[in-house]
């Protein structure tokens, strides 16, 4: 047998619940988007945030983007 890699596709979701520390999720989220200027195949594509955080994660998410 031979040892390989796989690249599954799929379209990498990044879930962010309520409780989470909404700093470091934005930070995480900026990093795992942007790495490699946005072209690895392994960022994340889909943010799942929870309705009762979207709008705050949303507007610090942007305002670490700018």
């Amino acid at each position: 047998m031979k040892k390989a890699t796989l690249e599954l596709g799929g379209n990498d979701p990044f879930c962010v619940l309520a409780d989470a520390d909404i700093g470091k999720a934005v930070d995480c989220a900026y990093k795992s988007r942007m790495g490699a200027n946005g072209q690895a195949c392994i960022n994340a594509k889909r943010f799942i945030i929870e309705d009762a955080i979207y709008d705050e994660f949303r507007d610090r998410l942007i305002e670490n983007i700018r």
